[in-house]
């Protein structure tokens, strides 16, 4: 290369800097590359690595504060579990509704452990009038027996209506 003649840093060198600076950063030392070039990748090298070193640090400590509390994250675990399970109900009875815009979700009941859902909704027939039912989802798995409902649903349940109301919207 000609002596005083400076090399531009292409798109992919550049992409390489700012997503992995600690290997891409290096190649800035061949000759022809200016000297901010070679300070602006550095630094961001070492704005990155100090960032990855607080977090590394904060994760350190993390374990023995989640240590203190083991039913916070079991039941964090359960929640999670309601949530997918009550909006996948509002997605599925959204789909299964002769004119889905007519749903209305009037109760959701969930389980502890996220496994249960008892949902009473209301939505229109074929006939254009509106119908009430219920359905009980078992491991999602639908129940539409209403033995089946009085054994598994009349009793103290999470409710979780909001969540199979957004879970309807959504699947539009």
């Amino acid at each position: 290369m000609e002596r005083g003649k400076s090399r531009k840093i292409g798109i992919p060198l550049t992409i390489g800097i700012i997503f992995l600076p600690v290997i891409f950063a290096w190649f800035l030392l061949r000759e022809g590359y200016s000297a901010r070039a070679r300070v602006i990748s550095f630094a961001w090298a070492a704005v990155l690595g100090v960032q990855m070193a607080i977090g590394i640090s904060q994760e350190r400590t993390a374990p023995s504060q989640a240590s203190s509390a083991p039913e916070t994250s079991e039941e964090s675990a359960a929640e999670k579990l309601r949530t997918r399970t009550a909006l996948a109900a509002g997605h599925t009875l959204k789909a299964a509704m002769r004119n889905p815009d007519s749903l209305i979700i009037e109760q959701a009941l969930a389980s502890d452990d996220g496994t249960l859902l008892c949902v009473s909704y209301r939505g229109q027939n074929g006939f254009g009038g509106m119908n009430r039912d219920k359905i009980a989802f078992k491991q999602g798995v639908p129940h539409t027996q209403a033995a089946y409902w009085n054994k598994h649903c009349a009793v103290p349940l999470n409710d979780v209506t909001s969540t199979v109301e957004l879970g309807a919207k959504l699947s539009r």
